[in-house]
């Protein structure tokens, strides 16, 4: 527990009949307004006649996948929407500049995630009195800082809007000038500030970190050099599907308590489809109850994770998931997400590749760093292959030029193989077109 910071809210107490029954009355409201929408009226008319409007519905929907979403939405269509798109704020997320998803919440709706947002921040040790440096993106339609600029407000901390560009140096003169205890934003980012902050001498009490996976190296760095004390999850979410978890002062790294009032998790088989067990990993599947305006239902988040079975030692009823990395044939690099087909058609503008072609997340010298493994059928023969294809890479990603420009990530390598040189995955003989070998791999 975390002294009186650690506060429940009365939902968090809920036995899951009662949790169940909430769940069921707001996920008929939700289905009920999503049949306004084109592409749900055609999912729900495959349901059996008869069906209620509420859990029993989702058994007979398939999962959505983040392409059919994306293709059903502004501004290719507006499928996906249940009603005009007016009175709302337009988030961006995605790779590319040339092929970004965008994700619509009406003005009510942002305003109704504060409260949820301040759970979150509660529950990992935020508290109303912190002085606090909100280092998340801002601009080109990122999510990350407005949400946390306005939670910040309804908190009632103190807040010093810097932004992800912020000069490390003028961030850590405001922490000495007046005396901020508290870092918010993307790892990377804190990482870069903190040399500026600890040559100063200064001392900083919490950390609260998303979008990125810290490192238990990086922890520890950031504990010796600026004596933090707590460090946790700000939250698991996307713009896209929403805020989804929170961590807890009593749950490891990676636990997460379902916010279960506003969200419906599955994890699911990714072959058969069906529910998994405790401890069992499968695919999570969201459904946002809270997203009307552009509903969110049995969406494929794109993770992997894994039931916690055992209570939380906290005194949450909420159930607890593990999360265990990309369940698509994408990369987590910094803030930015590769997805393999991305990566091949980039390469495919300099040589004809194929499709052998692997990503691997890796750390070099406390950097994540891409690696590119590639057969081609002469690797000797072209001396500068290599380069090439690592800057249409960048090329294509601008995103990941910036993190690495910034030197939060190390900068791409790409490996040449010859036909059928790339290892293959031990038991299967499959191809594994993606790995992150910085967390541990399923053979």
């Amino acid at each position: 527990m975390n002294d009186a910071v650690d506060a429940f809210d009365p939902v968090e107490s809920w036995e899951r009949e009662a949790r169940e029954r909430w769940i069921d009355t707001r996920l008929g409201a939700l289905l009920t307004r999503a049949r306004q929408a084109p592409l749900y009226r055609a999912r729900l008319a495959d349901c059996p006649a008869g069906t209620p409007l509420g859990l029993p519905t989702l058994a007979h929907l398939a999962p959505l996948d983040k392409a059919t979403w994306v293709a059903a939405s502004p501004p290719r269509s507006h499928e996906a929407l249940t009603g005009p798109l007016t009175d709302a704020l337009v988030f961006r997320s995605g790779g590319s500049t040339g092929d970004p998803k965008f994700s619509i919440y009406s003005h009510a709706e942002f305003a109704a995630a504060m409260p949820l947002f301040s759970r979150t921040y509660r529950a990992a040790g935020l508290a109303p009195e912190d002085r606090v440096a909100n280092l998340f993106a801002a601009g080109s339609l990122y999510a990350s800082f407005k949400f946390v600029d306005r939670l910040l407000e309804t908190m009632g901390c103190l807040n010093f809007p810097y932004t992800a560009s912020a000069d490390a140096e003028v961030v850590a003169d405001g922490v000495t000038r007046f005396g901020l205890n508290v870092l918010v934003g993307f790892p990377s980012r804190l990482l870069q500030v903190m040399p500026a902050i600890a040559a100063r001498g200064a001392r900083i009490e919490k950390i609260f970190y998303a979008g990125e996976h810290l490192h238990p190296e990086d922890r520890q760095r950031l504990v010796r050099e600026l004596g933090v004390r707590v460090i946790a999850s700000a939250g698991y979410g996307a713009v896209d599907s929403g805020l989804m978890g929170h961590a807890c002062p009593a749950s490891p790294p990676g636990h997460h308590h379902v916010l279960s009032d506003h969200v419906w998790l599955e994890i699911v088989d990714p072959d058969h489809g069906g529910p998994v067990g405790p401890g069992e990993p499968g695919e999570l599947l969201v459904t946002n109850l809270d997203r009307h305006l552009q509903p969110v239902i049995r969406y494929r988040v794109g993770d992997r994770a894994r039931w916690v079975g055992a209570d939380c030692p906290c005194g949450r009823k909420t159930p607890v998931f593990d999360l265990l990395g990309r369940a698509d044939d994408a990369l987590r690099l910094g803030y930015a997400t590769l997805t393999r087909a991305e990566a091949l058609a980039a390469l495919a503008t300099v040589a004809p590749v194929g499709q052998a072609v692997q990503l691997v997340k890796q750390r070099q010298a406390g950097r994540e760093v891409l690696c590119l493994r590639v057969e081609v059928l002469e690797p000797e023969a072209d001396p500068g292959l290599a380069e090439r294809l690592a800057e249409a890479l960048l090329r294509s990603k601008p995103d990941l030029a910036r993190l690495i420009g910034t030197g939060s990530l190390a900068p791409v390598r790409v490996e040449l193989y010859p036909q059928n040189g790339i290892p293959r995955v031990s038991v299967t003989g499959k191809f594994q077109g993606v790995r992150d070998e910085t967390l541990a791999q399923d053979e």
